[in-house]
């Protein structure tokens, strides 16, 4: 009986060994490299956002993204990089952000606030908590795959 319940051990053991080094058993937060990776993306994409270049944003969205806006409607990878030109901010900051990783996929959260004056001239004052998804694609690298954003009452 203690033969088997040692075999029992040794290969639960073996089996948690395997699915930890295959990634199997990888959740919650990300490692350190990937998650400054990951920011460093975000901040990329907020620095695009800031100066209403989405072409520097473009690389990181998936063709098919899904992002659904504070106000709830929907869009594509281009509806999104159209979006950039509408408002100038003159100020636009994340916080709060939250990588966890599953895989070959990074869910980011975090807040936003932002001050300034949308293509008609009109005072835009955001905050918002977003999630993002972002999945590690075998051509293009680490890229945005949804993105949902909602606005917080003040």
């Amino acid at each position: 009986m203690r033969r088997i319940f040692a075999l029992m051990v040794v290969l639960m053991m073996s089996v948690l060994v395997v699915l930890q080094a295959t990634g199997v058993a990888q959740t919650g937060g990300a490692d350190a490299s990937l998650e400054q990776a990951i920011l460093k993306l975000e901040k990329t994409w907020l620095q695009a956002t800031q100066d209403g270049k989405p072409e520097n944003a473009a690389p990181l969205f998936a063709e098919d993204a899904v992002f659904t806006d504070a106000d709830g409607t929907t869009q594509g990878k281009a509806g999104e990089l159209n979006e950039m030109n509408k408002v100038k901010w003159e100020s636009a900051e994340d916080s709060d952000m939250k990588v966890i990783q599953h895989r070959d996929t990074v869910i980011v959260t975090g807040a936003f606030q932002g001050k300034g004056k949308d293509d008609r001239g009109k005072k835009v004052e955001v905050t918002e908590r977003w999630t993002d998804v972002w999945m590690n694609t075998a051509h293009n690298g680490w890229q945005v795959v949804a993105s949902q954003s909602s606005p917080v009452k003040k």
